[in-house]
């Protein structure tokens, strides 16, 4: 992938991140909040600042995965611009859908800031959703584009696996492209 590649994927990236996380993970959760709903009472005190720390590790894990959906992946993580290879580095070598993951982190870190049952009831429907999501949709999807070697790439653990009789010491020694 060229330079001018790589950087059309950082900024398709960048745009897409905005959008989508300023509307899921800003918009969204303040207009739930600026609604006064109370479903039943959330008091943790001090411990609510917890909730900026786990915000940023949602947020780091997320820009950890985009960094090695453009540089290892060579595409972006929106659908309209995908990724030529399965990625298997990083957080993805422990983990599906480590941005999932990170997406969640936001959400209920929020919840926690905010002490907003409100915010963790849209967190929990958040977890669902992607769920369903990567069950009946990215996954078959994945599974047309990459076939076999979709799912060898998740067969081996973080250390050694033994996949079609070859030992994997290192994600990066199984080669995955479309």
């Amino acid at each position: 992938m060229g330079i001018i590649e790589t950087f059309q994927n950082i900024i398709w990236t960048f745009f897409v991140l905005c959008i989508a996380y300023g509307f899921f993970a800003v918009f969204i959760p303040r207009e739930l909040l600026s609604l006064n709903l109370q479903l039943f009472s959330v008091d943790i005190g001090s411990l609510r600042y917890c909730g900026l720390a786990i915000i940023i590790i949602g947020a780091v894990i997320n820009l950890k995965c985009y960094w090695d959906l453009i540089f290892s992946g060579q595409g972006t993580p929106d659908p309209l611009m995908r990724t030529v290879k399965i990625v298997v580095r990083g957080l993805y070598q422990f983990m599906r859908n480590p941005i999932y993951v990170g997406l969640c982190l936001i959400l209920l870190g929020e919840a926690t800031l905010f002490m907003s049952a409100v915010l963790l009831v849209y967190s929990l429907l958040w977890l669902l959703a992607l769920n369903l999501i990567v069950v009946f949709i990215e996954e078959p999807s994945l599974r047309r584009r990459f076939g076999e070697s979709y799912d060898d790439c998740h067969k081996f653990s973080h250390h050694t696996n033994t996949t079609n009789g070859n030992n994997y010491d290192d994600p990066k020694d199984l080669s995955i492209g479309a």
